[in-house]
């Protein structure tokens, strides 16, 4: 009998023999199963390799974290005023759909029309 069954007999309140204790897994590897580096530079070069996709981690975990109370497209489109960033783009030759989307760009078609040098 596997773990969630023993468990859920518990707690019911039945005996449950433990003789099933030697027969479970519990997702725990063998040590010996693992293949280990055959010398150290590769032990290092593999550890180094683990330190810097720990150091992108911890970095994309910092990003996240920082702009997770931030809606970073909810003040483009509610906020501005979308005939500033249209002209912006003309005047600096930025493509428009770097900074808009389709939808957006399907949204504003009368904002699409200023000139690169309008000004609010």
């Amino acid at each position: 009998m596997w773990f969630p069954q023993r468990a859920k007999l518990r707690a019911l309140g039945q005996e449950v023999a433990d003789s099933d204790e030697e027969d479970l897994d519990y997702g725990v590897k063998d040590p010996g199963t693992r293949s280990r580096p055959s010398d150290l530079s590769k032990a290092e070069a593999a550890l180094d390799k683990l330190k810097d996709r720990l150091k992108n981690y911890e970095g994309q975990l910092a990003v996240k974290d920082q702009t997770k109370d931030v809606a970073l497209g909810t003040s483009k489109i509610n906020y501005m005023d979308p005939r500033i960033t249209v002209a912006w783009c003309k005047a600096k030759e930025v493509p428009l759909e770097s900074v808009f989307n389709k939808s957006l760009v399907n949204k504003f078609p009368w904002a699409m029309e200023v000139p690169a040098d309008w000004k609010f």
